[in-house]
């Protein structure tokens, strides 16, 4: 733990320092590079470029030309209807043809930019050059164009709101975006911060860098060659193109050698905002969030699953990219995991390297406690080979000493006259001998519960939670050929006493079955015989009323019934135990209301409400319908005794498609916890002289569910009442 909590806190500083500092972020940009490639946009037809390029140079000279010239473009392109026009020019001097510029912008209300200067003019930090107040008549907004370099020399961003002195003014290619979409736009608002401040990051999703946006030369406009269904309506960037002009910046899916004019950029930004396209960084928060959470969930696994330590990275490792992408192109939030995977590739192979020298350090060890073990390489005779010196050498000794054990387990088991079984304590078969692979197959690695479904054709219920024990599986089997095997369960402990696994024994004891049964038909015999005597003693005292005295009547009356009931309690016991079952397709619901109303004069006597729930629908079982009917019976009959007058017997019916449950509940006396376990043997009474009773029946349905591979519990509380609970396959 204390290596743990050691890699823990080095992995969290790592990660931390790493996402304050920004170390990572050369494979952040390449990362984000590699994403943007993905999904790249074409670029719109509604933005077109004015490109001041070389053409234009040869045409008009050299630059900056005469204002009047950008007077006569502007009205150019408010003859052709353009949308809206970004003119990507600053005009911060004084010049000739001013007025016919102002008087051009007045008609055509271009955006244009401002100039934010650093380091700023008169020992200033930073300086707002902002165009001439001629420039800006009503309609013409003012937004600042600055971009900016990563440290790797390419654009990929821009910051919507830009400022110094208190005063953010928002980027160009915003208030081209609004303008466009006929909304309200961000203003120029007042900050408390001084110098140069920044705000409102935004990741622009560069178009295809093998297609650009149309484009034609201010000379051509100005010619007149241009056709005016060109700009009409039409978003207008006029702006330097030309690589001699300086403005000029690299860009994510650019080549290597090519360039993006700055007026191109912000093509690349407008069209964002108008297509809702856009990427913003995430929050502080959120980044060292994403960070941390991918590693602190693999010193998770370190604790919990080590086994599947490269599984739970490969995991962690998906997540985080997949998230990343989600988050990206889903959400617009662009969250780096290089971070994440840094931490990550430090942590695992930094836990791995300790936990590996730990455990070199245990198995060094333990095989030299293998080695000095006198027991297990003298007095079980499995020694055969030369210890060595060396780590590998003394593994493989302690190897080849496990594989002799091995084989001698195997053939002890294989020794064994019954199927038997090692079985692990989550129920999983780890052993079993050539017995038992004769009778189920190759039933290795698999939970027992396959072995009552194998030997039962199908026909039992196999519950694959079950935990292996004395009470996970019928006390006897009977096999589809016949067949009937004694199954019996055995603990293997380890030196500490702890369980390590259990024996399963299958004993084929059909023909102790065969010889009980036949005893059992002899018993039948014998209750035929019991009762022509009793009837006929019953049929005596009817003819002879008045000569008996009443009282020595009653008296032999009832011995006479119940020596006919304990004969019909054997006569029910035996061919539950023995006969042929009728199968055939059965409504269970019928059977349990044939049930209660055939004891409704009982209940009817003690004023004994039976509450059937669960009875509504067709539930269909294949059972011996006798047979399940008079075990019902019995159970209601037992309930109805033992329940105080004007009670209440609830009788609940729950299936399921491979069982049907029926819970019998009263409210008598109760029993007590001692006695429920023999409670099914024949003859078993609970109170001797509270009701009178053979003592069968409950063994009877103990028998018919056996019979159909269901199962009968009790559960009881003194004073409170009892329930029985029978189980029965469909």
């Amino acid at each position: 733990m204390r290596d743990w909590c050691f890699a823990s806190l080095l992995a969290t500083a790592l990660v931390v320092i790493l996402v304050m500092s920004g170390g990572l972020w050369r494979l952040d940009n390449d990362l984000y590079d590699e994403l943007i490639t993905w999904r790249p946009e074409a670029p719109s037809d509604d933005i077109v470029i004015v490109a001041v390029d070389d053409e234009s140079f040869s045409q008009l000279g050299t630059f900056p030309w005469p204002r009047r010239v950008h007077a006569q473009l502007l009205d150019e392109l408010h003859k052709a209807g353009a949308k809206v026009i970004l003119y990507d020019f600053l005009f911060v001097d004084a010049g000739q043809d001013d007025a016919a510029l102002a008087k051009a912008m007045s008609a055509t209300h271009p955006i244009i930019p401002l100039y934010i200067e650093v380091p700023g003019r008169n020992g200033k930090e930073v300086s707002v050059i902002e165009p001439l107040s001629i420039f800006r008549p009503q309609g013409v907004e003012v937004g600042q164009a600055n971009l900016y370099t990563d440290k790797d020399g390419i654009v990929r961003s821009i910051h919507l709101l830009e400022g110094a002195d208190g005063l953010l003014w928002p980027h160009v290619a915003a208030l081209v975006a609004c303008r466009a979409q006929g909304v309200a736009c961000i203003q120029a608002r007042r900050t408390q911060r001084d110098g140069l401040t920044r705000a409102a990051p935004f990741l622009i999703p560069f178009t295809d860098g093998k297609a650009r946006f149309r484009r034609v030369p201010f000379s051509a406009v100005l010619e007149g060659s241009v056709p005016a269904s060109f700009f009409r309506d039409r978003i207008v960037l006029v702006g330097m193109t030309s690589p001699s002009s300086g403005d000029t910046f690299a860009t994510p899916l650019a080549s290597v050698h090519q360039l993006t004019p700055g007026v191109e950029i912000n093509a690349n930004a407008i069209q964002a905002l108008l297509s809702g396209n856009r990427i913003v960084p995430a929050p502080n928060w959120l980044q060292y969030a994403f960070a941390l959470i991918p590693v602190w969930l693999l010193l998770g696994s370190f604790l919990i699953a080590r086994p599947f330590l490269i599984l739970c990275s490969a995991v962690v490792l998906c997540c985080v990219i997949g998230g990343t992408s989600v988050l990206l192109w889903g959400s617009g939030i662009w969250l780096s995991p290089v971070a994440a995977l840094a931490g990550i590739g430090i942590t695992y192979p930094l836990w791995v390297g300790r936990r590996f020298q730990v455990a070199t350090s245990f198995m060094r060890e333990e095989l030299e406690r293998f080695r000095r073990d006198a027991a297990t390489r003298e007095h079980a005779g499995f020694v055969g080979l030369d210890f060595a010196d060396s780590d590998m050498d003394q593994l493989r000794w302690a190897i080849a000493q496990s594989r002799n054990f091995s084989g001698f387990l195997n053939d002890t088991l294989n020794g064994l006259p019954d199927s038997s079984l090692v079985i692990e304590p989550d129920g999983f078969i780890r052993m079993l001998n050539t017995q038992a692979r004769a009778l189920l197959g190759d039933v290795e690695r698999r939970h027992f519960s396959v072995i009552l479904l194998l030997l039962t054709g199908g026909q039992a219920v196999a519950d694959e939670t079950a935990i292996p024990g004395e009470q996970a599986l019928p006390a006897d089997i009977t096999g589809t050929d016949g067949r009937v095997f004694d199954v019996r369960w055995s603990r293997i402990h380890d030196g500490a006493g702890q369980l390590v696994a259990w024996v399963l024994r299958l004993a084929d004891v059909t023909e102790i079955r065969l010889t009980t049964r036949q005893r059992e038909e002899a018993l039948q015999l014998l209750t035929h015989d019991m009762r022509a005597p009793q009837i006929s003693i019953l049929t005596t005292l009817e003819q002879s009323a008045g000569e008996v005295g009443e009282e020595a009547a009653r008296r032999i009356r009832g011995y006479a019934h119940r020596t006919l009931s304990l004969a019909d309690g054997f006569v029910q016991l035996a061919r539950a135990e023995a006969s042929a079952l009728n199968l055939e397709e059965v409504n269970f619901p019928d059977i349990v209301l044939d049930a209660v109303d055939n004891l409704w004069p009982q209940a009817t006597a003690k004023h004994i409400d039976v509450d059937v729930r669960g009875c509504e629908q067709e539930q269909v079982v294949r059972c011996d319908r006798q047979l399940i009917t008079r075990a019902v019976i019995n159970l209601i009959d037992n309930a109805i005794k033992y329940s105080p007058p004007e009670s209440t017997i609830a009788c609940e019916l729950v299936a399921s498609p491979s069982k049907v449950v029926l819970s019998i509940c009263d409210t008598g006396p109760g029993i007590a916890e001692d006695q429920i376990a023999n409670l099914f043997d024949p003859f078993r009474r609970v109170e001797e002289n509270a009701v009178q009773g053979a003592g069968l029946g409950l063994a009877f349905v103990r028998s018919v569910l056996r019979r159909h591979y269901g199962t009968i519990t009790c559960k009881s509380t003194v004073g409170e009442g009892t329930c029985f609970e029978i189980v029965l396959p469909r």
